[in-house]
Formats: structure tokens, sequence, C-alpha cells
């Protein structure tokens, strides 16, 4: 609202100045305003010296920028979030991963039927030593 109100007055006083000018009133600056803003630009009011043309481009840049800002907002609310890596379940898994190659008692275990001793190593999702 503040670039519309601050450009109507700017482009008023700069074509009142011109001989040639088609934005002669308030209403009629406001209305350049809006309809250049929002990018529709009817044509049927247009500065003519070269500081309301100047003027103008500063509205053009500023409506797409405000047209691009709230595109981007709604695609923010309507796409969902992309899933990272870091989830729950990979972190607890990552947590409990060890890299000691320790050979001490705790870290073996008979194995079932023939009475040997076998480590209890194997290899995580993140690349680490997890014992069982």
């Amino acid at each position: 609202m503040i670039v519309l109100v601050v450009c109507s007055v700017l482009v008023l006083q700069f074509e009142s100045r011109a001989a040639d000018a088609n934005i002669t009133s308030g209403g009629d600056a406001l209305w350049w305003a809006l309809v250049t803003i929002t990018t529709v630009g009817y044509g049927d009011f247009f500065p003519v010296t070269a500081a309301g043309r100047t003027t103008g481009v500063f509205v053009m840049f500023a409506g797409v920028g405000i047209i691009g800002a709230l595109a981007s907002i709604l695609a923010s609310v309507l796409v969902p979030p992309a899933k990272t890596e870091d989830e729950p379940g990979k972190a607890a898994a990552a947590a409990r991963c060890r890299t000691s190659s320790s050979t001490s008692r705790r870290n073996w275990r008979r194995s079932a039927g023939r009475g040997r001793w076998v480590a209890n190593l194997r290899v995580c999702e993140v690349g680490g030593v997890e014992w069982s």
C-alpha cells in the first residue's frame, strides 16, 4: 500500500508538469499505480516524462516482487517439507553403533550348536559397527 501511495504521488508530481500528460488527477495516478503494480497494465493511463517512467519501472519491479513472494508463500503451504536423512530412527541407530574393535569377553557370545565363541558384530547402515 505504501508503494502505491508514494508512487502515485511521485508520478502525479512528475506528470503534472508535462503538457501532453494523461495522468492529471490523484485518482488517475492511484489507478495507474494499482494497474501497474498488479502487472495488468491496461494502457489507459501511462507516464510520458522520464521521471514518471522511472517511477513506473520501480512500480513494475515491486509488483513482480510482491507476486513472487505471495506465490512462494502459497507454495510453501501446499508442498510438504522434504524428509531429511536425520530422521529419529536413523539417529537412534547411529547412537547405538560403536566403532570399537575390542575383543573383551562382553563382545563375544557362544554360537548355538558348536560351543565356539563368535564376535557379536554387524555393520550399521551408517557405516559404523554395532555390537548385538
